[in-house]
Parts: structure tokens; C-alpha cells; sequence
């Protein structure tokens, strides 16, 4: 059951997959990889890398639990993370493969990336 999803202090909606919600054994990694999906979508960044302020993760995720929600999404192997040298952002990327394959293994019907 796929819903939507708004972000505190963006006007845009996104589609929140639940269905990842007990194989990621936590909301917070649902709702973040969910977000990702919906940036990588509507961004399409050339690189695949998509650039975060803290701020901005706040609102996906509670800052005191950001780091352990990043760290098992990258256990799983469904995103890659970089921090530039003294920027004031993270960068993201999702394994688009490992992203697909996850998703199918779920339930979620629909191509989750575009």
C-alpha cells in the first residue's frame, strides 16, 4: 500500500512505499528511501548524486536518527553516500539496480524509478 507523503516546509508530495517498511525493520528508512526515489525522479540528477542539507534531511528524518537510517540503507546496498570536503551538504545516489530488485522483492508493482 503505497502512500502519499508530505515534507515539512516543501509544498511537494511524494509517494511514500510502505511496502518497504518491514524489510527496512523501521519507518524512518522507508520514508527516506522513499524520498530519495521521489528527488531521483524529479531531479534527475546527470551524475545520479543528489545534494542534502541537514535542514532538508530534517524534515525526512529526526537528526538524531539520520545517521543510523543512512548507515542500514547503505548496508542493504541501496544508496551510496559522500560528504565533500567542508561542504555543508551530504551527497546521495541510489543503486538503481539494487533499488529495482528491492522494490520487486516487496511487492511494489510499479517501476519505482523513471
Amino acid at each position: 500500500m503505497t502512500r502519499s507523503h508530505r515534507v515539512a516546509g516543501d509544498h511537494s508530495l511524494y509517494l511514500c512505499y510502505t511496502e518497504f517498511d518491514v524489510p527496512l525493520n523501521g519507518g524512518f528508512a522507508c520514508v527516506l528511501l522513499s524520498y530519495l526515489i521521489h528527488l531521483t525522479n524529479k531531479l534527475k540528477p546527470e551524475d545520479g548524486w543528489i545534494k542534502q542539507t541537514s535542514r532538508e534531511l530534517r524534515h525526512v528524518v529526526p537528526p538524531d536518527r539520520a545517521h543510523a537510517v543512512i548507515e542500514k540503507l547503505k548496508r542493504k546496498g541501496l544508496i551510496d553516500e559522500k560528504h565533500p570536503f567542508g561542504a555543508r551538504y551530504k551527497c546521495f545516489r541510489l543503486n538503481v539496480d539494487s533499488v529495482l530488485a528491492f522494490a520487486l522483492d516487496c511487492g511494489v508493482e510499479e517501476k519505482v524509478i523513471q
